[in-house]
C-alpha cells in the first residue's frame, strides 16, 4: 500500500525537472530547425542563387493563406520562391521557406494543384517530419559527442546535418499524415480539397500540359504516389467536405 501511495504521489506531483527538460528539448528543436534552414539556404543560394527569384504573386498569395491557416507560430517565417530548374521538384526548409522548381509548374499544374502541393509541404513542416527522422536516425547523445570531436561549431557541422535532411525520404505513414493534414489545411483555407488527389494523379502519370508522358519527376523519389495513397486522399477530402 505504501508503495502504491508513493507511486501515486510521484505521478501526481509537479515535475519541474520534466518540464524543464521538455522546454529544453523544444528550444533545442527550434534551434536545430533554424540552423538547418540557414545552412540549407546558404548552400542552395551558392548553387542556384542566380536562378532563384520570389515566386509569382499568385503562388505567394496561395502560400500566405495556407501559412496563416497552418498557425505554426513565431518559429516559422514562410517565404515562397521559384527556381528556374527544369526538374519537377519542390523543397521546404524546416523553417518555412518553400521553393518550387519551374519544372514542376511545367507539368501543367493548375493553381489549385499548386496549392495542394504547398499544403502537403507545409503539412510536413507542421509535423516536423524531416527533423523527426533526423533525430531518429542520429541519437542525440552520439550526435553531440560526434559534433564536439569532429566538427566543433563550424560550418562543417551544419553542412553535415543539412545533407542528412536532404537525404531523408518520408515513409508511408508520414506521407499519409501529410496528405490528410494538407487536405484539412486546404479546407480550412477555403481551397479545393480535391486538388490533392488530382495532383497525385498527375504526378503518378507524369503527364505534362501537352499530354506527353514525361520522365518521373525527382519529387517522386521522396513523395511516391500510389493508387492506395490517391484513394485515401479522396476519402479524406470526402470527410472534410
Amino acid at each position: 500500500m505504501r508503495g502504491f501511495l508513493l507511486v501515486a504521489v510521484l505521478f501526481l506531483a509537479p515535475r519541474p525537472e520534466a518540464e524543464a527538460a521538455r522546454e529544453g528539448q523544444e528550444a533545442a528543436l527550434k534551434n536545430l530547425r533554424y540552423n538547418l534552414h540557414s545552412a540549407f539556404l546558404r548552400s542552395y543560394l551558392h548553387e542556384h542563387g542566380k536562378k532563384l527569384s520570389p515566386a509569382p504573386g499568385w503562388i505567394r498569395h496561395i502560400g500566405a493563406v495556407l501559412g496563416r491557416n497552418a498557425r505554426l507560430g513565431a518559429g516559422y517565417n514562410f517565404n515562397f520562391y521559384l527556381v528556374d530548374l527544369p526538374d519537377a521538384n519542390a523543397t521546404a526548409t524546416p523553417h518555412g521557406t518553400i521553393i518550387l522548381h519551374q519544372g514542376m509548374l511545367d507539368l501543367g499544374l493548375t493553381q489549385e494543384e499548386v496549392g495542394a502541393l504547398m499544403a502537403h509541404e507545409i503539412a510536413h513542416l507542421m509535423r516536423d517530419h524531416a527533423i523527426q527522422r533526423l533525430v531518429r536516425n542520429i541519437q542525440a547523445a552520439r550526435l553531440a559527442s560526434y559534433q564536439a570531436r569532429r566538427y566543433g561549431q563550424g560550418s562543417a557541422q551544419m553542412a553535415y546535418l543539412t545533407q542528412q535532411v536532404q537525404n531523408l525520404k518520408f515513409n508511408r505513414e508520414e506521407e499519409h499524415e501529410a496528405d490528410e493534414i494538407g487536405v484539412a489545411l486546404l479546407k480550412k483555407a477555403g481551397m479545393d480539397t480535391e486538388a490533392m488527389a488530382r495532383l497525385l494523379e498527375k504526378l503518378n502519370g507524369f503527364i505534362a500540359a501537352d499530354g506527353q508522358v514525361k520522365q518521373p519527376p525527382p519529387y517522386l523519389s521522396s513523395h511516391p504516389p500510389t493508387e492506395e495513397r490517391i484513394a485515401r486522399v479522396r476519402e479524406t477530402a470526402g470527410r472534410v467536405e
